[in-house]
C-alpha cells in the first residue's frame, strides 16, 4: 500500500546581516512561538551571523514577548514538564536562559537560550514546544554542516540575497525544503511538502500527493508490420 509518512523534524533558521533584521526577528518569533511551538516545522534551532547577533537577539526577545499573551499551551501537563527537564539538563550542562519560561499545568512560556551543548537533546530531538536556541556564526558552510547534524531533515529558513549563497544552502542543506525570506514554518497546501532522514518520505501537495499515490502503468504496443506489394 503506498503511504507518505511525516515524521517531526528540529527547523532551523539562518539569519544573515543582509536581510532587514527587524523582519527577520518577526519571522522567527512567530515560526517559533505562534503555535507553541508545536509543530513539526515550528523554529527550533537559529543560527545568527556574530555581527548581527546581540541586536537580533534584543529584537527577538522585543517580538516574542509581544506573542507570548497570545499563545496557548502545550498538549498536556506531561510534555510541559518534558520540557522543562530538557531546558533543565542543558542549563546543568552551561546553556544561558535568555529567557525563563514559566509553567502552569500544561502551559509554559516561551523560552529563549544559548550556547546550548550540541549533545543536549534541545539541539538533536525534536522538543515540540515554546523553546528556541541561539547560536552566532561566522562561516556560512559551518552553519549548513551544522544544521545538518541532526537527524531530522524538514525544512529550513535562511534569510539571505546573495544568489550564490541561496544555491549553496540550497544545494547543501539536507531537508526536504529551503524557504528564503521566511522561517522554516512556512507551507503552503498547494507546495511539494515533506521531508528526507528521519523526517519520512513522499511529500504532501495536491498535485505531488496525487502523483505519490497514482500506480503508474504503462501500455506497449507493437503493430505488425504491413506486407510489402
Amino acid at each position: 500500500k503506498k503511504v507518505t509518512l511525516e515524521l517531526g523534524g528540529n527547523a532551523a533558521a539562518i539569519v544573515s546581516d543582509e536581510w532587514d533584521l527587524k523582519d527577520s526577528a518577526v519571522k522567527v518569533a512567530k515560526g517559533a512561538f505562534s503555535q507553541a511551538g508545536q509543530s513539526c516545522i515550528s523554529v527550533q534551532r537559529v543560527f545568527i551571523q556574530k555581527s548581527i547577533y546581540e541586536p537580533f537577539k534584543k529584537l527577538l526577545l522585543e517580538e516574542t514577548k509581544k506573542i507570548a499573551p497570545q499563545m496557548g499551551p502545550v498538549l498536556t501537563e506531561k510534555d510541559a514538564i518534558l520540557i522543562e527537564s530538557w531546558i533543565a539538563d542543558a542549563k546543568a550542562k552551561g546553556a544561558n536562559e535568555i529567557l525563563a519560561g514559566q509553567r502552569k499545568k500544561n502551559f509554559l512560556s516561551p523560552v529563549i537560550l544559548e550556547s546550548v551543548p550540541k549533545s543536549e537533546k534541545l539541539n538533536c530531538e525534536e522538543i515540540f514546544g515554546p523553546v528556541v536556541i541561539l547560536y552566532p556564526y561566522e562561516d556560512l558552510k559551518v552553519v549548513v554542516n551544522l544544521v545538518n547534524e541532526t537527524r531530522f531533515g524538514l525544512q529550513t529558513g535562511v534569510f539571505l540575497k546573495d544568489y550564490q549563497k541561496i544555491d549553496y544552502v540550497f544545494r547543501n542543506l539536507e531537508v526536504g525544503g529551503v524557504v528564503v525570506g521566511e522561517s522554516p514554518s512556512f507551507r503552503s497546501d498547494a507546495m511539494p511538502y515533506g521531508g528526507i532522514k528521519e523526517s519520512g518520505f513522499g511529500r504532501e501537495g495536491v498535485r505531488v500527493a496525487m502523483e505519490e499515490m497514482t500506480e503508474l502503468k504503462t501500455l506497449l504496443q507493437f503493430q505488425p508490420l504491413k506486407e510489402s506489394l
